[in-house]
């Protein structure tokens, strides 16, 4: 992750809650991805709002990707 301030330093986060916070994160992204696929318009039906659904639902995955990633650069393969 990069830091504007590379020098900064985290005082009151452990690995243990940093670990615990990318989990989480991943958790209500993983969720809000689950109920936007659940909800899926009509491409043909409903062009416009396919395509807003299409962009949020895209724009959740590249985060999930990121997320899982930087996870990945902290604390190794392993999720718990």
């Amino acid at each position: 992750m990069q830091l504007i301030e590379q020098s900064f330093e985290y005082e009151h986060l452990t690995e243990e809650v940093k670990k615990s916070m990318l989990v989480e994160y991943l958790k209500d992204l993983e969720a809000n991805h689950f109920s936007l696929a659940l909800v899926e318009p009509s491409k043909l039906q409903e062009p416009q709002p396919y395509q807003q659904w299409k962009a949020q639902i895209s724009q959740i995955e590249k985060q999930i990707v990121l997320v899982r990633s930087k996870y990945v650069d902290f604390f190794g393969a392993e999720e718990e």
